[in-house]
């Protein structure tokens, strides 16, 4: 994804038919992620679902399974992260660039709004 909408610097570059399916194709894979790794918390106190829970620690302390695990979630993450970070640091060098997705962005910032308070601020 980065490579088909980070290249060059000129803002006059139209965004091709499959350059738009793949931010389309991103968005949704944002919103899949989104859905398994959070629940919706409105009204609630934010909490790590309990399958992912459960999945991070099957097999025991220390297991293969537990780690594998584990790694994938903080993969999946640490990709969302980069993603909006890319995103972030293309709006700041050409805020108008037509190969950004608004939509895109949107769902991220979306996706950290579900997913921060259970994980990182879990008791606020």
């Amino acid at each position: 994804l980065t490579s088909a909408i980070g290249g060059g610097g000129s803002v006059e570059v139209e965004i091709t038919p499959d350059a738009a399916a793949l931010l389309e194709e991103a968005r949704l894979l944002v919103v899949c992620a989104c859905h398994l790794l959070t629940d919706d918390n409105a009204g609630e106190t934010p909490l790590v679902p309990d399958a992912i829970v459960k999945s991070t620690m099957a097999g025991g302390s220390g297991s293969a399974e537990q780690e594998a695990t584990t790694a994938a979630v903080v993969g999946l993450v640490n990709s969302l992260v980069s993603l909006a970070e890319f995103q972030a640091s293309r709006i700041a060098v050409s805020p108008a660039d037509p190969r950004l997705s608004p939509l895109l962005a949107k769902t991220l910032l979306w996706f950290f709004h579900r997913w921060a308070p259970a994980y990182i601020l879990p008791n606020l």
